[in-house]
């Protein structure tokens, strides 16, 4: 299987960002993702009004999918979008990059992390027509832990070995 797969980090919506606003550069997100056509992309650093600016630009061609990394899923999120004439959605897990990977909102409270909470996405998905799936998973790790990104980046594995037990396609994206 060959797929072309794009990581995007539209860096949040700031207010004091002047003449790089996100209302600036909705145009050329949209340009971006179209001139290079991916089949699967993971976003970072999407507020919920950036989700909504970014899915009502590719909703004709994408499926996209996410929520925020707090504890009530507002906040920045770690989106994903595939192509609808590619594949089929066969599930969807988002977990906390935490030592309580299921409570919402969740981090490490004795390592090295930033105040932000940190997400994965993991969509189990089916290549339409190939009678194979994979697991395409979206993260944004901490920028201030190296033992954060260490455990954060463990634990997606484990949950990927726990879901494909090795047998699967995997593809990771993140910032």
């Amino acid at each position: 299987m060959e797929f072309k797969i794009m990581t995007f980090n539209l860096r949040c919506d700031c207010g004091a960002d002047g003449k790089n606003n996100w209302q600036y550069r909705t145009g050329l997100v949209k340009d971006a993702i179209y001139g290079e056509n991916p089949d699967l992309i993971g976003f970072q650093e999407v507020t919920r009004n950036m989700f909504e600016d970014v899915r009502n630009m590719i909703e004709k061609d994408y499926v996209v999918l996410g929520a925020g990394r707090n504890a009530d899923y507002t906040g920045e999120g770690v989106n994903i979008a595939f192509k609808k004439d590619k594949f089929d959605l066969l599930g969807l897990e988002t977990f906390w990059l935490s030592d309580t990977p299921n409570v919402p909102g969740s981090r490490y409270e004795n390592l090295d992390q930033s105040t932000c909470p940190r997400t994965a996405l993991i969509a189990e998905i089916a290549v339409r027509g190939k009678g194979k799936r994979l697991y395409f998973c979206n993260t944004h790790l901490d920028h201030i832990g190296e033992q954060a990104k260490v455990c954060g980046a463990k634990l997606i594995c484990e949950k990927l070995e726990q879901k494909c037990m090795g047998k699967d396609v995997v593809v990771i994206t993140g910032d």
